[in-house]
């Protein structure tokens, strides 16, 4: 027999004698429970709080740390520079003008849409800039997606543009 049902059991007797021993004339009978009930009642709480502490344990020793992805190895202001570029979430001209209304035109000053691909991989205002970060042609999945170098590489010419993103 398990511990919490020799506890129910001794519980359903203590509350029988309680009523029967109360006094017949009081419609809600008091229950007075004995020693042996409210020791067994820490007992349970004690028992229940080691339980939880074990599975606790068992469930820490079976997850398995992963690895943490090139993203993740980042300062955080680099994290949240390329979170905003992937997503598309900017402060350039084209997601304050379309999503937000706050700009009138969604142009950038060389006449095209400016999205932060636009600004990653063709425009001419950033063009020394961003010659010098990524002295070969560059993908903008690799830019984006690439290994932390990359990623790197992109958040520093993000907040080198001086551009609010």
């Amino acid at each position: 027999m398990s511990f919490r049902q020799i506890l129910s059991k001794t519980i359903k007797k203590e509350k029988k004698l309680c009523v029967s021993a109360s006094n017949k004339n009081n419609l809600y009978p008091i229950p007075t429970y004995s020693k042996q009930v409210k020791q067994a009642r820490v007992g349970s709480k004690i028992h229940n709080q080691i339980l939880l502490f074990q599975t606790h344990l068992i469930k820490n020793k079976r997850k398995t740390r992963a690895e943490k992805d090139d993203y993740h190895l980042l300062q955080s202001e680099e994290q949240v520079v390329l979170l905003r570029l992937r997503t598309g979430h900017t402060r350039p001209n084209h997601h304050m003008a379309t999503k937000l209304k706050l700009v009138p035109s969604p142009l950038c000053p060389c006449g095209k849409n400016q999205t932060a691909e636009h600004i990653l991989q063709a425009c001419p205002y950033h063009s020394a800039l961003r010659d010098t970060t990524w002295p070969e042609e560059t993908a903008l999945q690799k830019k984006l997606y690439g290994p932390k170098e990359e990623l790197e590489r992109t958040a520093r010419f993000a907040l080198q543009s001086g551009l609010t993103i």
